[in-house]
Order: structure tokens, then sequence, then C-alpha cells
């Protein structure tokens, strides 16, 4: 049993548990496909674990429409150095315009693997930021988020540097993960539906 406490919750707010909790599969297969990355299962599962355990559906602007990328906001920057990245995407595209990085091609996958474009290696960071929602009566909905690698230039591994190469924002779109899961025509992987169900009690 999980021991946290659920705190008194809004219907916002119970409406994007419940929907996290029966389609975390969905949001980890929307979220690859608009970020660009590939995101394990493994990393996916720790992400849930820490949106959970922070009990991030609270969080002011989280909604039901931008769970996918809310699930991973809330987790530290990572090293990108092998990291799998989506053919043809907007983000591999950027990347091979920055002279510090590079695309490792793999046959007969989606993916090519993003390297530092140095031959002693270069210390790297990625970080999912910058939630913007902006509400206005011509337009709607606007809401993105911000994709950014880093690059460490301060020699000191103890007080590290960071500097931009990439920072791309993404465009969330509206209703775009309520119309994924109402179509239900892609493969529900019912191990990450199994794990969600686990941790998250149903409320």
């Amino acid at each position: 049993m999980n021991k946290i406490r659920i705190e008194v919750m809004s219907k916002k707010e119970i409406a994007i548990y419940k929907i996290i909790r029966d389609n975390f599969d969905l949001a980890v297969d929307f979220a690859r496909e608009h970020l660009g990355y590939y995101i394990s299962n493994d990393k996916a599962k720790k992400c849930l674990k820490t949106y959970f355990l922070s009990q991030c559906w609270t969080y002011p602007y989280s909604t039901v429409n931008n769970i996918p990328f809310m699930l991973f906001n809330f987790e530290p920057m990572i090293n990108p150095d092998g990291l799998l990245i989506k053919k043809g995407s907007s983000l591999e595209r950027i990347i091979r315009k920055t002279s510090d990085l590079k695309m490792e091609h793999i046959s007969g996958l989606d993916y090519n693997r993003l390297l530092p474009n140095s031959r002693d290696g270069m210390p790297l960071a990625i970080i999912l930021w910058n939630h913007q929602l902006d509400k206005t009566e011509s337009s709607g909905l606007k809401e993105s988020i911000c994709i950014e690698i880093s690059k460490d230039v301060s020699q000191n591994s103890m007080r590290p540097e960071w500097k931009t190469l990439i920072n791309k924002k993404i465009k969330i779109p509206n209703d775009g993960f309520i119309k994924f899961i109402n179509a239900k025509t892609v493969y529900r992987n019912k191990k990450l539906q199994d794990f969600a169900h686990k941790l998250m009690p149903p409320i």
C-alpha cells in the first residue's frame, strides 16, 4: 500500500489524477511523439513516481490537456549523451545545426543517437521546462513547453556552468491528448498500465 496521503482535491484535480492513472501508457506514447525523443519505460515509471509523490496534479496550471508534458516537466535535468532522437523530427533538425552536437545513424530504427561532437566527450544536460499557458478571447488557449540542451563550460564537475545549446519550444496541441485517448488506435502497454494502477490508489 502507498503511504502517501492524497489531499482533498478539486474536480479538475480528480479528473487529471484519474486520467493519468488509467492512461499512463498513452501519456508516455503521446510525449514520445511530440517531444521528439525516446522515453524508456523505466524512465517513464521513475517520472510517474516523482509525479505521484509530489502530487503534481495539484500544480495550478496542470490540465488534462498537458498531462503528458507535466509528467516529465517535474524531473531534474539528465545527461542526454546517447539519447534516441526521432528521425526527421524538428528536434533532430535543430540538433544537426548545432556544432557541439551530432547524430549517429542507427539502421532499422525510427531513432538516431545524440552524441557530443567532441573526441574527449562533453558534459551535457537536457531538461523539459518553462511551461507557458496563455488564454485569450481571440485565439483561445495557447500552451507550450521548452526542451533545453546545455553543455557544462566550467571544467569543474563540482560547480557546473551550463551554456544553452538548444532551447526548443514545443507547442502543446489543444485537446490533443484527449483525442489520442479516445482514438484508441495505438497498442496499450499493460505493464505500464499495471504499474500506474499499483502506484496510484483509486479515488
